[in-house]
């Protein structure tokens, strides 16, 4: 018995072991599950940000978010939040449909992003 315990693990080697294990796979996870906005349009006056299916649209250039489109629960159905009067705030928020139609609109008071 002694000759098995001199090549096997104690308890404290064991746990270590499965911390490190741990911590690794934890470590992983939050790489693969960390995202960042990526700028993919710049056009005259106008920055469009995407992450993760959610679109920014900075319309006028001033770095506060003015549009924001996330995808809905449906296909081909979207939730956008907009600021109507571009005072940094998000104004309206409705549901639009593949087919253009604004469903469910309704105001609201929500501060918009900055970039």
């Amino acid at each position: 018995m002694q000759k098995l315990r001199a090549w096997w693990f104690t308890r404290e080697q064991w746990q270590r072991w499965a911390m490190m294990m741990a911590a690794i796979i934890i470590l992983i996870f939050a790489v693969e599950r960390w995202q960042r906005w990526e700028q993919t349009g710049k056009a005259l006056g106008q920055k469009t940000w995407e992450r993760g299916g959610v679109i920014q649209l900075d319309e006028n250039n001033d770095g506060v978010i003015d549009q924001e489109k996330r995808p809905g629960k449906l296909p081909g159905e979207f939730t956008i939040r907009k600021d109507a009067n571009f005072d940094g705030m998000f104004d309206i928020r409705y549901r639009q449909m593949t087919n253009g139609i604004a469903t469910d609109l309704e105001t609201i008071k929500e501060s918009a992003p900055r970039r």
